[in-house]
């Protein structure tokens, strides 16, 4: 337990008018998400684990 990040995401804030409203509004949620978390890209730990698997 608590060995790797989870992000959680939620999906009350995405609406809209139409389907590419609602649409952009999640694209901008996950980018702010990628961005709040960037420093994940330079975990060691998680840098480990993906050269660790054979995909």
């Amino acid at each position: 337990m608590n060995q790797w990040p989870v992000l959680f995401v939620t999906l009350k804030d995405v609406n809209g008018r139409d389907f590419p409203d609602a649409y952009g509004m999640l694209v901008q949620i996950i980018s702010n998400l990628c961005k709040e978390h960037s420093y994940l890209k330079i975990s060691y730990q998680l840098n480990w684990w993906l050269l660790s698997q054979d995909f």
